[in-house]
């Protein structure tokens, strides 16, 4: 009995935490539809995309944590690159009870090629 109220419980805060709406910043015209709707939410969001564009996953993960608190569920996956040119991966986060998913162009170099000999 006791495993099921505790059961209970979790999934009732995993429901409360869970994001009520998820935006694609990818789609056209999003970015400024939030600036117009959410100015702050604009303006935590271009400043979380300059940190993922000038730094590596890991190294923006940390500055994530350190610098926007109001920022959760941040997953970057770094060790998938998108095959473009320039590079890109995917960044997802979430302000209040919005998720915010976009595409991220890397800016810096986060490594070279060698031609093949």
């Amino acid at each position: 009995m006791r495993a099921i109220l505790i059961l209970t419980s979790c999934l009732a805060t995993a429901v409360l935490a869970a994001p009520t709406e998820v935006i694609d910043l990818t789609k056209p015209g999003t970015l400024e539809q939030v600036a117009k709707d959410n100015p702050q939410h604009y303006a935590q969001i271009v400043a979380i995309i300059r940190v993922a564009e000038q730094h590596s996953c890991e190294q923006a993960l940390k500055l994530y944590r350190a610098n926007f608190t109001a920022a959760s569920n941040i997953d970057c996956l770094g060790l998938v690159i998108l095959t473009s040119d320039p590079p890109k991966h995917r960044l997802g986060f979430t302000l209040d009870t919005t998720r915010y998913v976009t595409v991220v162009t890397i800016k810096t170099p986060l490594g070279k090629l060698i031609p093949i000999k």
